[in-house]
């Protein structure tokens, strides 16, 4: 896109990304917030969980109990998690999860350089693969699996990348998004966008399959609500809610802190957060709006909603949003040719 853009827009472009690039290097520093050393901590909270289920209670008395027990909210119904991972991780145990988790990053490393559309060089595509891989190694971490986030954010790469690869079946992504909308709510986003694009494509089949996809979802949603409801308290806390609003800043920091970057200084971790943007820009429109406004859909929930500790979320966008990072000398080939061209 960047490469058709008119002289003066692509001049206006280039002083805003280098100013937003700049400005990574000089914004106010806000920490991340995190549990201090020994303190009791999310992935505790949901190995207990599934250790509690071992022992013979129902997901949701172990839930609520638990989160109870270490002054973790109840309410809304959403703060206590959807059983499915805590059910696979009590029949299968944490290792074989962990193991599933590794095949579903690899899955995305070699699937992204064939799904990526254009006449992209091998160089290039190799370059994609790598930089999936590394942009989701924390995903694939032992210590996170219990994180539904991480398995979102591998599922939603790959049904983005299956929908990108035109040998791919339409119910492919859909499968997978339904495997991610077991695990956590979030990836719900992915639904109506993919609808979208089936009925302004003419896809009827597909559209429809989208439609009782939300159907399904809502309905588990509600037993879900009415299983929490039947276990909450009068005195269990209540979440503060997501509206921080930390916006671009918090959105760069979330894809650092969930990455390798946050082994960099702050000022070079999310400038490097920020360059798969130029990248992602380098996709011919007609072929990249999908994956565009998909990751910009997930980028401006973590920069809206989160609360300061929800971090995380930026898994969400991982490994997708690594994949442009391989494209920024494209990128910045083409905003070069767009300005000089007269």
């Amino acid at each position: 896109m960047l490469a058709r853009l008119p002289r003066p827009f692509a001049v206006l472009f280039a002083l805003a990304f280098a100013a937003a690039l700049a400005w990574c290097f000089a914004a106010p520093s806000q920490a991340i917030v995190k549990a201090a050393p020994g303190n009791y901590t999310d992935m505790q909270l949901y190995r207990e969980i599934a250790a509690r289920m071992d022992k013979g209670e129902s997901y949701y008395a172990a839930a609520t109990a638990q989160q109870r027990l270490h002054d973790y909210p109840t309410k809304p119904f959403v703060t206590v998690r959807l059983p499915t991972l805590y059910w696979l991780a009590h029949t299968f145990g944490w290792l074989r999860l962990g193991t599933l988790e590794i095949a579903l990053l690899l899955a995305n490393a070699a699937l992204w350089p064939l799904a990526m559309p254009g006449p992209l060089t091998r160089t290039e595509r190799g370059a994609i693969g790598f930089a999936v891989f590394l942009g989701g190694l924390a995903c694939a971490s032992p210590a996170l699996t219990p994180m539904s986030e991480t398995w979102c954010g591998l599922l939603i790469g790959l049904a983005t990348a299956l929908t990108l690869w035109r040998k791919a079946p339409w119910w492919l992504p859909l499968a997978c998004i339904a495997a991610a909308l077991t695990v956590r709510e979030l990836a719900f986003a992915f639904v109506p966008l993919a609808a979208a694009f089936a009925w302004a494509d003419g896809r009827r089949r597909e559209l429809v399959a989208w439609g009782m996809l939300a159907v399904f979802f809502a309905a588990g949603l509600f037993f879900h609500a009415q299983a929490v409801a039947g276990h909450v308290l009068p005195g269990d806390l209540s979440s503060p809610g997501w509206s921080s609003g930390l916006g671009l800043r918090g959105l760069l920091q979330a894809l650092v802190g969930t990455t390798l970057l946050q082994q960099l200084a702050r000022g070079p971790a999310m400038a490097l957060a920020l360059l798969p943007l130029l990248g992602w820009l380098a996709l011919e429109w007609r072929a990249g709006r999908f994956v565009l406004l998909c990751l910009a859909g997930y980028a401006l929930a973590i920069a809206l909603f989160p609360r300061p500790d929800n971090f995380y979320w930026g898994f969400l966008l991982l490994p997708a949003w690594a994949a442009g990072l391989a494209l920024v000398p494209r990128g910045a080939w083409q905003l070069g040719r767009a300005i000089s061209r007269r």
